[in-house]
């Protein structure tokens, strides 16, 4: 209908959508008033793209072989006897943790959403004589090695730790402490540090961690696999916990309870309440916040693999972990106390956790190991 120009071709060429390439530069030298229908410049266009994809360098091929990941090595493993396991308690408020140090839990760990609040949980586990592990938000962003920093300047007993940037920072830190000749904390690696495998246990405890704990991600048949071909001595198994579900940068908390717009302005209604999410078939899931105020969405649920506990001892597994959310005194007292008869062989595991679902309105189930 009217001569070609620089435009007109820059418009069709550039018509690459649902390609994985855009047109940078055309070079155009035309003489005279050039006409051609706009379907030989689409099947140009068309034919450009498929020649530039046959340039393109092909996938490899991959042929499936049968290997064994295992190496054919088992490990033996000495079994913990009833009564010989350790037990742990993660306690999320200051009344958990006064009421977990008068219980027969051996370590305390203190995971609260700020800080501040951390001095006051380590003078009671002191005065307890009970050693405490502070804990690292889940998230590290780049310029919060300050936090880290404050949590070795209050000199906990271990920490744990929950990514691969805080690990790095504290192993520098560690090293570092070690050349001036001063103690530093056991370190102790969370669930979210993924380790499902014999390989990643090695691999972390390589880096210089001195207890792992197992991913969430294990069916019971896959955790007892890779029990059975790693050191269960560097091993914690958390059998009791609220699921996190997801994290987020949006802030619940200065959404629905401020009218401000981030921390500088919020007014932190996140010190003084707590807000859970309700969803389609009325399940309320708490959400907490951290210092960076990050949340995570917590599962309403309760969790348990009290169920396994006499598998986990006969392959050596000598720690394990309760984990608290939003429970009383009392229900920390009660949690521990029938953990502690299940690993002493007192009660069975299937009757921690149909107790527990009789006294919790939210009841529990069975946890993230069952298949």
């Amino acid at each position: 209908k009217r001569p070609m120009d620089q435009a007109l071709l820059e418009e069709q060429f550039g018509r690459l959508g649902g390609t994985v390439y855009q047109l940078e530069r055309l070079d155009v030298a035309l003489e005279g008033d050039v006409i051609v229908p706009m379907r030989e410049l689409n099947a140009v266009r068309r034919r450009a793209v498929e020649l530039l994809a046959g340039e393109r360098p092909k996938p490899p091929v991959y042929e499936r072989r049968d290997v064994d990941v295992y190496g054919g090595a088992v490990r033996k493993h000495t079994a913990v006897q009833p009564g010989q396991a350790r037990l742990t308690a993660l306690c999320r408020s200051l009344a958990q943790v006064e009421a977990a140090v008068n219980t027969e839990a051996e370590l305390i760990y203190a995971d609260f959403e700020f800080i501040k609040q951390f001095p006051a949980a380590i003078e009671a586990c002191r005065a307890a004589g009970k050693p405490i592990a502070l804990v690292t938000p889940r998230i590290h962003m780049p310029g919060e090695n300050g936090y880290h920093r404050n949590i070795l300047k209050l000199k906990p007993d271990a920490v744990l730790v929950r990514n691969t940037g805080a690990l790095q920072f504290y192993m520098q830190a560690k090293a570092e402490a070690a050349e001036r000749g001063e103690a530093f904390p056991r370190l102790i690696g969370d669930f979210s540090l993924n380790v499902a495998n014999h390989k990643t246990v090695e691999l972390f405890a390589a880096s210089g961690l001195d207890c792992i704990t197992p991913s969430y991600d294990l069916n019971i048949q896959q955790m007892v696999d890779m029990l059975r071909h790693s050191d269960t001595s560097l091993l914690e198994i958390v059998i009791h916990q609220h699921l996190p579900m997801f994290h987020t940068e949006h802030c619940v908390y200065c959404t629905f309870l401020s009218e401000g717009t981030d921390y500088t302005n919020c007014g932190r209604p996140c010190e003084e309440h707590r807000v859970s999410l309700r969803d389609r078939i009325g399940m309320s899931h708490p959400v907490r916040v951290d210092e960076g105020c990050r949340n995570t969405v917590y599962n309403a649920i309760e969790q348990s693999g009290a169920e396994y506990i006499t598998h986990f001892l006969d392959l050596g597994v000598g720690s394990y972990r309760v984990e608290f959310l939003e429970e009383t005194p009392e229900q920390v007292h009660q949690v521990i106390d029938l953990y502690g008869r299940a690993l002493r062989a007192e009660i069975s595991g299937t009757e921690v956790w149909r107790t527990l679902k009789a006294t919790n309105q939210l009841g529990v189930t069975r946890g993230q190991l069952v298949k």
